[in-house]
C-alpha cells in the first residue's frame, strides 16, 4: 500500500474564476479603443489649423453627398466619412442650392453645419448699363444681347404696354428710357416689361426732380418760347447729341432756341443721322436732304420726337440754357471742345481752321 500523498488538481471551480478577469481586461481594452474612436473623431470633427475664407456655393440638384466631397475638396471638413456621420446624428439636414458665406479652411462640424443652415446669399443681380445718347432701337439691341432670355416679341410687347407721365398720348417710348445702370434679379431676367418699368420710373423721378412738368412756363421766361415739356426733352435729346462737354450743354440749348427765334433751321447733324437710322459721320447730299420730319437740315423747327435717351445733364440744361446770343457752334478740339459765335463768317473761318488742323474732316 503506497503511502505517497495524491497531488491536487485543478478543478474547474478555479478555471472558472479566472473568466471575470479576462473580460475586465477585454473591456479595458475595448474601452481604450472605444475612447481613442472618440478622441480620433472629435479630432476630425475639429481639425484646427490655419482658417482661410473659402467662397462656397452648392449648384441645383446636389445631392448631401455631393455637399459633403465639395466640403472635403475646398478643405473646410477634414473627414467626409466623419462628417457624414455627424450629420446623420443631427437629423441629417439638408441644404438650398445658392452662394454662401462664413466657411473656411479647418472649419468645425458645427460651425460648418451653422453656416449651412443660413441658407444661400440673395442670387447676384444681373446689371445693364444704358448709357446716354442712344435710340430707342439701340437700347433694345443692348438689352437683348444681355438678357438672353428676352427676345424681340417680349420687348415689343413690353414697348407697346410700358408709359412714362410725361409720355404724350400716341407717342413712343423714345426718350422716356432714362440713361443709368440697372438691376435686375435673376429670377427677372426675362421680364422685358418689368426692366422697362424700371427705365421709365427712373425717367419720371429724374423729370419730377428737375421740373419737367413745369417746362414751359420755365422755358418761356428766359427764351421767349412756347414749348411743351415734350418738346423741351426733345431739345434736350438734340442737346445730348451734340456735345460731351457738361459746360457746353446749356450753351448749345441756347443756340437752339435761338435759331427757333430766329426762324432758322437747326442743321442739327445728329437729327440728319437719327432720320436716316445709320449712324455715320459721313453724311451724303442724299442723307442731308432725306424729307423725314426728324431731318433739321431739310425741314424747320423741332423734331416730332427726342432723337435718343437724354442724360439729366442735358435736360437740365434744356430747361436752364446759358445767356447769349450764340447761333453757330464748330468743334474745335478732340477732346469735344466747341466754339460759339453769333457771326456766320467767323463760324466758317474757325471750321475751316478746325478741319485743317484735322479736328474733323
Amino acid at each position: 500500500m503506497s503511502t505517497e500523498t495524491p497531488v491536487p488538481r485543478p478543478t474547474g471551480r478555479r478555471r472558472r474564476r479566472r473568466w471575470p478577469l479576462v473580460l475586465l481586461a477585454l473591456l479595458a481594452v475595448g474601452a481604450l479603443i472605444a475612447g481613442g474612436s472618440v478622441v480620433w473623431a472629435r479630432g476630425q470633427l475639429n481639425p484646427g489649423g490655419p482658417q482661410e475664407p473659402v467662397a462656397f456655393e452648392i449648384p441645383a440638384g446636389a445631392t448631401t453627398a455631393d455637399v459633403i466631397a465639395q466640403l472635403a475638396d475646398a478643405g473646410v471638413i477634414g473627414n467626409a466619412t466623419v462628417f457624414s456621420v455627424y450629420l446623420r446624428l443631427n437629423g441629417s439636414p439638408t441644404f438650398e442650392a445658392g452662394r454662401y458665406e462664413g466657411l473656411s479652411t479647418n472649419q468645425s462640424a458645427e460651425a460648418v453645419v451653422a453656416a449651412l443652415n443660413q441658407g444661400p446669399l440673395p442670387p447676384e443681380a444681373l446689371r445693364i448699363t444704358i448709357p446716354e445718347g442712344l435710340w430707342l432701337s439701340e437700347i433694345r439691341d443692348r438689352v437683348l444681347e444681355t438678357f438672353p432670355e428676352m427676345d424681340t416679341a417680349s420687348w415689343d410687347a413690353a414697348v407697346a404696354s410700358v408709359r412714362s407721365t410725361y409720355q404724350p398720348a400716341g407717342s413712343s417710348l423714345e426718350g422716356f428710357l432714362f440713361p443709368a445702370t440697372y438691376e435686375v434679379a435673376q429670377q427677372d431676367a426675362a421680364d422685358t416689361t418689368k426692366l422697362l418699368t424700371q427705365m421709365a420710373t427712373a425717367f419720371d423721378a429724374v423729370a419730377d426732380e428737375i421740373g419737367l412738368a413745369e417746362a414751359t412756363a420755365t422755358v418761356e421766361s428766359v427764351t421767349g418760347l412756347t414749348l411743351t415739356p415734350y418738346e423741351v426733352l426733345t431739345v434736350a435729346s438734340m442737346v445730348e447729341a451734340e456735345t460731351r462737354v457738361d459746360a457746353e450743354r446749356s450753351k448749345v440749348a441756347r443756340v437752339i432756341y435761338n435759331r427757333l427765334s430766329e426762324g432758322m433751321r437747326l442743321d442739327i447733324d445728329a437729327t440728319t443721322i437719327y432720320a436716316i437710322g445709320r449712324r455715320t459721320e459721313d453724311l451724303t447730299v442724299d442723307d442731308l436732304a432725306s424729307p423725314s420730319p426728324w431731318n433739321t437740315r431739310a425741314v424747320p423747327g423741332i423734331p416730332p420726337s427726342p432723337i435718343n435717351a437724354p442724360g439729366r445733364a442735358s435736360m437740365v440744361a434744356a430747361l436752364n440754357p446759358a445767356e447769349g446770343n450764340w447761333l453757330y457752334y464748330v468743334l474745335i478740339d478732340p477732346s469735344g471742345e466747341h466754339f460759339f459765335t453769333n457771326d456766320y463768317n467767323e463760324f466758317l473761318a474757325t471750321a475751316e481752321d478746325a478741319r485743317t488742323r484735322g479736328v474733323f474732316r
